[in-house]
């Protein structure tokens, strides 16, 4: 599903997905970050702004990692199967915009999920506003077991100084 979000504070949600991360502020990539027991977010380049988003469901992992994307990393969720999981700029929650048209990523019901998440765009117009989409992402759901965070691809300056400040969060992916 292709839609375009709002992004408020440099953060897109990944709405009522739970994490098991240890560490406050837990990075993985210098892209997707959480807080041990809570949602899932994406960090995005812009501070505030809109940017346009791909969402799909499989069936099991992809087999690669596309090309073109700058930012690839991927982590794991537990869904309750009660709220959906859904991905929308946090600027629609607080606006109180419905997310209803977002699709549901954990559509198979309470368990475990992999995300992974590609970035375009980060660095375009980083620390900025704008009414522009100068951002992709592409985000990829399937079931699965839980599994340590892995990082396919570091190659935005957004991402790199994330990593710095954070460390890299994962395991290296082929």
């Amino acid at each position: 599903m292709e839609y375009i979000t709002n992004v408020f504070g440099a953060t897109i949600d990944i709405a009522n997905a739970r994490t098991t991360f240890s560490d406050e502020d837990t990075w993985v990539g210098g892209l997707i970050w959480g807080h041990p027991e809570e949602s899932l977010f994406i960090g995005t380049g812009i501070i505030d702004g809109p940017v346009s988003m791909e969402t799909y469901i499989l069936d099991a992992a992809p087999d690669r990692v596309d090309a073109g994307w700058e930012d690839v990393s991927e982590v794991s969720f537990w869904s309750a199967g009660i709220e959906p999981v859904i991905v929308a700029g946090t600027e629609d929650f607080i606006a109180g915009t419905s997310p209803a048209f977002m699709a549901r990523i954990d559509e198979a019901g309470e368990g475990w999920y992999r995300i992974r998440v590609h970035a375009l765009g980060r660095d375009v117009l980083a620390r900025e506003w704008t009414e522009a989409v100068v951002e992709h992402y592409l985000v990829l759901a399937w079931k699965a077991p839980e599994a340590a965070p892995l990082v396919y691809r570091v190659g935005s300056n957004i991402a790199r100084e994330a990593i710095e400040a954070h460390g890299l969060g994962g395991l290296r992916g082929r």
